[in-house]
């Protein structure tokens, strides 16, 4: 189930980097740190609260 999220997760960036692209690689430098921070929203979510700290 959750390879068919990540797959959606993906599809949903195809869009962004055909952009980048067309801009001779310069939109790069905005899409990949919106594309990792979204990747690590992704499994933050995923992980729940499994990975957080007891205070």
């Amino acid at each position: 189930m959750c390879f068919v999220y990540f797959s959606f997760f993906e599809l949903s960036f195809i869009g962004w980097n055909i952009l980048a692209g067309l801009s001779l690689g310069i939109g790069f430098l905005w899409l990949v740190p919106y594309y990792n921070a979204a990747h690590a929203e992704f499994y933050r979510t995923l992980a729940g609260d499994q990975f957080k700290s007891k205070d």
